[in-house]
């Protein structure tokens, strides 16, 4: 009987990503493809009736906090899009480093804690593309 070779060629591919540190806890660790540490998106959404008070509310204290941190030289670049023809907003804000960034991404995590169609994200602040009809 001679011996598979395809039985062979699955282990050692399994064994060089092993051996290259690649996996599933390696894949988690790095988080999201192509998304720079420095830039986050804050988006004010609706479902057809308009962006709602407290979504209004929470992108309008972001607004005052992107500019506060423009004038104290964190905040580098910001985008101010909107996506949809119901008042949807995105702000997407580019850091001048990732500790900046990551400090502001707790402080509007916490200004949208509780608040619907109010969302935080790090992504890159490449405009999305739009969705108006």
């Amino acid at each position: 009987m001679k011996p598979s070779r395809t039985m062979l060629l699955p282990g050692v591919f399994l064994g060089a990503a092993i051996a290259s540190g690649c996996g599933p806890a390696r894949a988690a660790a790095a988080g999201p493809a192509n998304v720079p540490d420095t830039d986050i998106a804050v988006y004010a959404l609706s479902r057809g009736a308009g962006v709602p008070d407290p979504a209004r509310q929470a992108l309008r204290s972001a607004r005052d906090l992107f500019s506060r941190w423009g004038a104290e030289g964190r905040v580098v670049d910001l985008i101010d899009t909107p996506v949809g023809p119901q008042g949807d907003t995105r702000l997407c804000a580019r850091f001048a480093s990732p500790a900046d960034a990551a400090t502001a991404l707790m402080q509007l995590d916490a200004l949208g804690l509780g608040v619907d169609l109010f969302q935080v994200r790090p992504e890159p602040c490449a405009p999305p593309p739009r969705i108006l009809k």
